[in-house]
């Protein structure tokens, strides 16, 4: 079925419905994807695509793929502050 830019909704934990995308993306971005082995063990990634270099993750089992800013603007991710160096003036 890859190939056919079907989505499929999964609950990536905390309520937070995500779209997977399968086949080629549309634009150039950053994309979160999802690699399944032949062993059937499967795990997530980080992957830039654009349309003349494909995906810079040189993966053949890629599956499906997620924009990575939608993922960032549908959870509650914040900034680690308290891991920020002190400001020294």
């Amino acid at each position: 079925m890859a190939g056919m830019g079907f989505g499929i909704k999964k609950d990536l934990g905390r309520g937070i419905k995500m779209e997977w995308q399968s086949g080629t993306p549309k634009k150039p971005d950053w994309y979160v994807v999802a690699i399944l082995y032949n062993n059937g063990l499967g795990i997530f990634g980080c992957a830039n695509w654009d349309a003349d270099h494909g995906w810079s993750l040189k993966d053949d089992n890629i599956i499906a793929y997620i924009p990575v800013i939608d993922l960032l603007r549908n959870s509650k991710v914040v900034w680690p502050e308290h891991l920020m160096p002190e400001h020294k003036e």
